[in-house]
Formats: structure tokens, sequence, C-alpha cells
């Protein structure tokens, strides 16, 4: 075996161990995070319950936000290892860790050194907002993962032409899978820039001639039609409309939350989301522009589809009017390999690499501590701020398991108390409807006395999960015969009893 393999699998073991402890320490030790975590979990619970991995469920009824891939990923981890937030959360980290490696392999194709390679892969493994999404439930790390491994599959067959075809084919593959995660995004993405990159590097011959078009639009809607044409045939139209009209072109140009829609919100997301190696980050992507916009050497052209992997989907999510942190979270292992270049390049020039090396691997350290405290013992503590958890088993001390009473919840919450409470059968209190969610789910909203009082009296009292605006609300419009009283409170999240004082008992 050649020296170079041989440290090459030596740096993907290790990155496979840190990157498995970094993520799994603890992985189920909180409970899921309101309101996204329990979105994708009671989704993939409530297929797993009716035995159809096919249709995305929520609430009993189909759901239309996010296309399949996620979804099975935690039917298949639940089938297997039973409903917990472990099981939920193992498909992320598991993403995470590829990730890890995949990054690896495309800076090591890039660079064509190990070490270099090894400091970008770390670099990635233990920025903030990668340890993040790799320990949460979300559908970010699994695009993440995609288009990372189709920007490799383009570097291998670009680098390498003997490879060409077969690497290439598999860019389409990986594109149909990020379909498959987040519908257009996992197409548009890698292209944004191999196509910048090819054009702009005046190389529109290999976009048009060596690109295999026909075997990799094959793979792609052998991939990608299966559920997506199953889908259609099931609900028709309203499917379409609903997933690419409403929750893919309307995110573009209407905003879902309005308050992040700002020009510094992705810049800032990604200086933060890079810690602790923020004080790297603008020397470190000064010098990759720089390298890009140079010349034509292959050290200057690897830069610039670097640059280029990054700009295209930069000014497209910044031009968004729906912006989130996550959203940007695809462009994270093409940042960390300018980084990972740039401080291996100061590292060769240094006079003290013994001192740089041991300021890189205590930076590493601290951040392990760090993820520990946080996940190990900090978000445990904090467990009933975040998650409906421990409030749902309260109230079902309270009730008889053989009860399903009608809940209430804050709209951030409903999906939290359903996964927990196992009850489909919620409701969300809110003060005004416009303000319920971007994509309204088939549960009833209640704001006003009067909705309140149509409640069925049988299924008083019942129980509501608050945050405080919504409980200092629900006092202000209670009045006889209802009586509002509190069962336990954990900062601005609230258990409130609702009762009819005119019950017909």
């Amino acid at each position: 075996m050649k020296v170079s393999i041989r440290k090459d699998i030596y740096f993907l073991l290790i990155l496979t161990l840190l990157a498995g402890v970094l993520y799994g320490f603890k992985l189920g030790a909180f409970g899921l995070l309101d309101p996204d975590e329990p979105f994708y979990s009671l989704t993939a619970k409530e297929m797993l319950a009716r035995h159809d991995p096919w249709v995305p469920m929520m609430f009993g009824q189909p759901q239309f936000e996010k296309p399949a891939l996620t979804y099975w990923v935690l039917y298949l981890f639940f089938k297997f290892f039973g409903v917990s937030e472990w099981a939920a959360r193992l498909g992320p980290c598991l993403a995470g860790i590829l990730t890890v490696l995949v990054t690896y392999l495309w800076a090591r194709v890039l660079f064509k050194k190990s070490t270099a390679a090894f400091v970008s892969a770390a670099v990635l493994m233990t920025a903030l907002e990668f340890v993040i999404i790799s320990r949460i439930v979300l559908t970010d790390m699994f695009l993440c993962l995609f288009v990372t491994a189709a920007f490799f599959c383009f570097s291998l067959g670009y680098e390498h032409p003997k490879y060409r075809k077969a690497a290439w084919v598999f860019i389409f593959a990986f594109c149909g899978l990020g379909f498959l995660t987040k519908g257009p995004l996992g197409l548009l993405l890698p292209f944004f820039g191999i196509v910048s990159y090819l054009l702009w590097n005046e190389e529109p011959n290999l976009l048009s001639k060596e690109m295999p078009w026909a075997a990799g639009l094959l793979v792609f809607f052998v991939v990608v039609l299966p559920w997506y044409g199953f889908m259609a045939m099931r609900f028709g139209a309203g499917f379409l409309k609903q997933f690419f009209i409403h929750e893919n072109v309307r995110r573009f140009f209407v905003a879902e939350h309005a308050s992040s829609d700002k020009w510094f919100f992705y810049p800032a997301a990604i200086f933060v989301g890079f810690f602790p190696w923020t004080p790297f980050v603008p020397g470190g992507l000064v010098y990759g522009f720089k390298q890009a916009l140079r010349g034509r050497s292959r050290n200057q052209k690897m830069f610039l589809f670097l640059v280029l992997s990054v700009v295209p989907a930069f000014i497209f999510f910044t031009l968004a009017k729906s912006k989130l942190l996550s959203y940007i979270f695809p462009v994270f292992p093409a940042v960390a390999l300018i980084l990972g270049a740039w401080m291996y390049r100061i590292y060769k020039r240094s006079r003290w690499k013994k001192k740089y090396a041991l300021s890189f691997a205590l930076i590493v350290t601290a951040t392990f501590f760090l993820s520990g405290v946080a996940f190990g013992w900090l978000l445990p503590k904090l467990d009933n701020r975040f998650s409906s958890k421990e409030d749902v088993a309260f109230y079902q001390r309270l009730s008889s398991n053989s009860e399903k009473r009608f809940l209430l919840a804050s709209k951030l919450y409903v999906r939290g108390v359903s996964f927990y409470s196992g009850q489909s059968w919620v409701g969300v209190l809110i003060e005004d409807p416009r303000d319920a969610f971007y994509t309204q789910h088939p549960i009833p909203l209640l704001f006003s006395r009067e909705d309140l009082l149509r409640i069925d009296k049988g299924q008083f009292p019942v129980y509501c999960f608050l945050r405080q605006k919504e409980f200092n609300w629900l006092k202000n419009i209670a009045g006889s015969p209802l009586n509002v009283s509190v069962l336990a409170t954990h900062t601005r999240r609230m258990l409130v009893k609702l009762e009819r004082m005119d019950k017909i008992r």
C-alpha cells in the first residue's frame, strides 16, 4: 500500500472517530427542540404508524412541505430502534460524519496534500453551525451532504479525465438525492457552481460535450421520478402546486420570517457559524478570492471553483426573501476548504510549526469540551425551556391514559405536543390567525372567546401548552364561564388548564 493511501486511510479513520464522538455524544439526552425537530419527527412517526413510507403525514393528513428522503431516514431508524430522540437524530449525525469525510476527499482531490485536506475537514467538523446541525433533525444536513458529494464528483472528473464520465454521472445521482431532500435546490446548488466555473474558465466544451447529459439525466430521473410521480398521481395538481409553487417559488419572493430578511443576514451566519474559526474567516476568504481572480494556474483555478461553489448560492439565498440560518449551510464545506488551504499555507511558511499545530489542536480540543458541556449537561438541564417533552409528561400524569382530550398549544409547540402526547386532536391558540403557519396545518385555529366556548363541554378541562404571550392573551379574553389556571411554568413556556365552570357533569 502506498504511503499516501495509508495516510489518507489514517486521516479518514481519525475524522470518523472524532466526528462520531462530537456529533454522537448524548445525542438523545434532551427533548426534540420546538418547532423544527418535532415537525420532521412527527411526520415520520405518523408515516410509521400508518405503515406508509410514501406519503408524508401530519395531524392525520398529507403534508407537502418537504420531499420524502429525510422522512425515510427517520422512518427506518424509528422502525429499527423505536421512536425516540436518539433515533430521530441518528440520521443527521451520520450525514454529518459522511459530509466531513467527503469534504476530506474533495480537498484531497483539489489540494493533493493529505494534511491540507485534514485541516479543511477538521475546520468544517468543528464549526459551530456544523456541529449543531449534525445533532438536530433538519433537512439541511442531508442536502449539504449531497451537494458536497456532487462537487467532489465534479472535481474528481475534472482533475482525472479517465474517471470523468463515471464521476460526472454521479453528480446527477447526488443531485437527485438532493432533489428528494429539499426539492429544486438539490439540483440548482451544484450546477450553480459547476456551470459558472466552466463558463468563467472558458471551458464550455466540457459542459456541452464532456458532461454526460443523457446518462446523467436518466440517473437523475430514476432517483427522483418514483416518489414525485407517485405523489403527482395520488394527489394531482394540488401536490405540484403546493410543493413547487408555494413551498419553493413563493418562499423566494415572500419572507417566511420578515425579521430575517436583511442583506447582512448570511454574512453574519457564516462568521458566527464558523466559530471558533471566525477570526480566520476574513483572511481566508480574501486569500481565496485573490487566488481565484489572479490567473489561470492550476492552484488559482482550484480556488476559482471553490469561490464559485459559494458565491452564486450566496447571491441566490441573499436575494430570496425567506431566510434562515440553515439555508446557507450547503456552502460551509467549500468555505472550510478555502479556510483550510489558507491555514495550511500559513503553517507551511511559519517558523513555529509546532506551536501552530499545537494551537490548532487546542482549538479542536476546546470545541469538543464546549460541545460536551452544551449537549451533555446544559441542554438537558434546560430541556423544559426548549422542548415540549416535560410539559406533555406532566400533563399525562394528570390525565387518564385512556383519555384523548382536545389539546391547545402555541403554534411553536403544537407539533412537539402532538409528537409526545401521541394525539393528533390538537388546536392552535393564536391571537391573530394571520400570524399562523406559513403553510397551514389541517388543525383548528382558535382566536376568540367564541372559539373557546364552541369546544365540546365534555372535553373540559382543556390543557394548553403556551408561550407567555398566548397565556396573557388567553387571560384577557377568558371570562365567565371559563377559568384559567397555571399548572407549570418554565421561563416563557407554560402548561395551563382551561376549565368551563358550567360544564355538564
